[in-house]
């Protein structure tokens, strides 16, 4: 209880000291704001007038500027002062607030609290009155206090001792029957009072923090799980013994198009055919199913979690991996084959050189130049291999280049090409349009664009080369009225060794590689290209750059 008294003596003592210091700093504002407004304008009268209310008033008054150089002073010489703009008050004041301080000053050696006022008319008003004031009024305050304090705990301490025989035997036997039950969920007791009031709100709040810190640990436990199984690429479907579907993840409905309730609901039959003899073994179980428009393959393992029959089920989309082992395998046997055709043609034709060089002389040359054109094939298809190889890895100088002046160069390579054909070649480059990239990967992207239109386009066809600028990206177009394309091969035109028409491509001597290059060239250079066609009235290539 004394301690108890005492603690409220010393919160009393300083809510009294705030209070006089807040009262006494609301006294002095108000005394600023007089003096302000009966200060004159003139620098000397100014001085002689705050050392006149100074003196009347038991303050020290100082009139600063804004800019800290004090004006006028009541205590001291203005000029022997040095600026004021670092004091915190004043700092206080120039933010628009009536700034406080208290500490001990140097230039009267008393301790003060001073008081601000904002700027006004350019000037701050500042006003301090010793503290020492203040604390002597404050101790003779204190002393009666204290007096009251100690009367009072004395009193109580008798009247504690007699009241806390009758009660700490009650209170110990409650104690202990708590904790020897030790059931239930006790409320939240607050420390205080007697040594057996806080004992027994110890007990009380232990038992209630672990049953709180398992309830906590349980639901951290099943949020971790949760965000885990949310966040994986896999579905995951746990079903109890009786069929329902008791946990199934985002994925899970991403893969399936809908959250199953029950393993009878499964979708496609398969799965559920395979979910059904997974239960009914015991063993794990595999699947493969097809679901969905477009086709999607789902990957699907069975695996029974305890003997009572739960079953957990993990969903894998393998659409991408079947996609990519398709390309892979075309890829093989395309390449397979179009370096096979050429080596085999350069050897039937060595082979005939070597037989009739002897025999018949004159169809040497024939066959020779036969050999020349296969082997100048063959050098195409691993030029553009080797290209699409380094493609593959990324574009990495980073130079501006203007795409102008080189859409203009690779196109007029053409123009004699073209004009054998019969074939019309306009370019309409003349805009700056200016990218950082890979000026020969870029070349090569031109390049195969505008030999291919050369390449399909008829005699008497036209083959037009745009260049332009459209927010912020460069775009160019190359269209030709050829043979097109149809529209079911348009989505496989860019793979690698892909040709809608076999024959027509050896005819004209392509590799099958060179749409492939540009869409790699674009996307290398944080493009794209797009295609639009139909057949036999032509194609229109759109690659799209971001400009520099």
């Amino acid at each position: 209880m004394i301690a108890l008294l005492g603690v409220l003596g010393v919160v009393l003592d300083r809510s009294l000291e705030r209070e006089s210091v807040e009262s006494l700093t609301e006294s002095l504002a108000s005394q600023a704001r007089t003096i302000r407004s009966a200060l004159p304008n003139d620098a000397t009268a100014m001085q002689t007038e705050a050392v006149r209310l100074g003196n009347a008033g038991g303050l020290r008054i100082t009139v600063i500027a804004t800019d800290g150089e004090v004006l006028a002073e009541s205590e001291r010489d203005p000029g022997e002062l040095e600026n004021h703009l670092d004091r915190p008050e004043v700092r206080e004041a120039l933010a628009g607030a009536v700034g406080t301080d208290e500490r001990r000053s140097e230039s009267v050696g008393q301790e003060l609290l001073y008081v601000a006022l904002p700027p006004e008319a350019g000037r701050i008003v500042r006003v301090a009155y010793p503290l020492e004031r203040v604390r002597a009024r404050q101790a003779q305050t204190r002393g009666t206090g204290a007096l009251g304090l100690l009367a009072a705990a004395a009193a109580a301490s008798g009247g504690v001792l007699l009241v806390s025989r009758g009660v700490v035997g009650p209170l110990r036997r409650m104690t202990r029957a708590l904790e020897e039950r030790g059931e239930g969920l006790p409320p939240h007791l607050a420390p205080g009072g007697t040594e057996e009031l806080r004992l027994l709100a110890g007990t009380l709040n232990a038992m209630t923090e672990r049953v709180e810190a398992e309830m906590r640990a349980v639901e951290d436990g099943r949020r971790t799980r949760d965000l885990i199984l949310s966040s994986m690429e896999e579905g995951v479907l746990l079903a109890a013994p009786d069929g329902t579907v008791t946990f199934a993840n985002r994925a899970v409905v991403s893969h399936l198009g809908t959250r199953p309730v029950t393993l009878g609901a499964l979708l496609p039959m398969a799965l559920r055919t395979a979910a059904e003899r997974a239960a009914a073994n015991g063993g794990p179980t595999a699947v493969e199913v097809e679901t969905g428009t477009p086709a999607r393959w789902l990957r699907c393992a069975l695996v029974p979690v305890d003997p009572d029959g739960a079953l957990l089920v993990v969903v894998r989309d393998v659409t991408q991996a079947r996609r990519l082992e398709s390309v892979r395998r075309d890829f093989v046997t395309n390449a397979s084959h179009e370096l096979k055709t050429p080596v085999a043609s350069i050897q039937a034709a060595a082979e005939t050189i070597v037989q009739a060089a002897a025999d018949d002389p004159d169809v040497v040359p024939r066959f020779a130049a036969r050999v020349e054109r296969e082997a100048l094939r063959l050098s195409r298809i691993v030029s553009d291999l080797l290209d699409l190889s380094r493609l593959e890895s990324g574009s990495e100088p980073t130079d501006p280049v203007d795409l102008d002046r080189l859409v203009r160069e690779e196109a007029d390579r053409f123009a004699e090409s073209a004009a054998s054909a019969g074939v019309a070649l306009s370019v309409e480059a003349d805009l700056p349009v200016r990218i950082r990239g890979s000026e020969r990967d870029l070349r090569t992207l031109v390049r195969n664009l505008v030999d291919n239109a050369v390449r399909y386009t008829g005699e008497r066809g036209r083959i037009d080369v745009r260049l332009a600028s459209d927010d912020g990206a460069a775009v160019l177009r190359v269209s030709d009225t050829g043979i097109g394309i149809p529209s079911r091969d348009l989505p496989r035109i860019f793979e690698r060794f892909y040709r809608v028409d076999r024959a027509r491509s050896r005819e004209t001597g392509g590799t099958g590689l060179g749409l492939a290059i540009v869409r790699h060239v674009a996307e290398n250079h944080g493009g794209s290209v797009e295609v639009d066609s139909e057949l036999g009235r032509g194609t229109t290539f759109e690659v799209r750059l971001p400009a520099a």
